[in-house]
């Protein structure tokens, strides 16, 4: 009994993390709007932008126009106008049910769940209330969080310190590829959902690629990890 209880803890699913944008929420439309018309009063085309957006902090593209143009943007006063302008766009979103799904399979079977964003902590709020799913989520980590963002690890990294599990018996759920890079270099397994980006470079950069909520599972998860840890 002891080896039994032993083997079934070691084949656990001990956690899943979920990115925001693109993957709770079809935000990126949105936010391209939204960046556009930011971008656009200092007079910088978002196509000028080397950055993919849907993938990086408003931190690091910031940087990248200061780079590129010598043009220091303040950081707090360009996120309060662009959160409000996205979720302003938003407020009629509502969960997906197949997400609704899931998550209620994965806390049925004690798995903990976390968020690990790029965008900063107003914008995930938000996003969270619009949706109506904050309540499900033991950890949330934004932006403001780490000093490194996507696709370095840090975030993923905060998250397994906070939420005390093991990188080998967690998955990610990512949408871009920095993000699945930044999930990688943690140590966890990842997966490419594809619902609201249609990249196909980005379809094979994770473990596994789904297209739908309908396509994830707790036993799906949980022979993730197992498989790719030889359990």
């Amino acid at each position: 009994l002891p080896s039994q209880m032993i083997q079934e803890d070691a084949g656990k699913l001990q956690a899943v993390i979920f990115d925001v944008d693109g993957v709770l929420i079809n935000s990126v439309p949105a936010v391209t709007i939204a960046l556009d018309h930011a971008f656009a009063e200092y007079g910088f085309p978002l196509s000028e932008l080397d950055l993919d957006h849907r993938a990086h902090s408003i931190k690091l593209m910031l940087a990248e126009v200061e780079r590129k143009r010598g043009l220091h943007i303040d950081h707090d006063t360009f996120a309060h106008k662009l959160v409000a302008h996205i979720l302003s766009q938003l407020e009629h979103e509502e969960a997906d049910p197949g997400l609704l799904k899931l998550l209620g399979n994965l806390s049925a079977h004690g798995v903990r769940l976390a968020l690990a964003s790029s965008s900063t902590r107003p914008s995930v709020d938000g996003k969270l209330q619009i949706l109506g799913i904050g309540h499900y989520f033991d950890i949330v980590v934004s932006a403001e969080d780490v000093h490194r963002h996507k696709p370095a690890p840090d975030v993923y990294l905060l998250v397994l310190s906070l939420l005390g599990t093991d990188s080998a018996r967690s998955v990610v759920i990512e949408d871009t590829r920095p993000g699945v890079e930044a999930a990688r270099a943690a140590g966890l397994k990842a997966v490419s959902f594809g619902k609201y980006n249609d990249d196909t470079e980005y379809d094979l950069a994770g473990d596994i690629y789904v297209e739908d909520w309908k396509q994830l599972s707790y036993r799906k998860l949980k022979a993730l990890v197992n498989r790719s840890s030889n359990v």
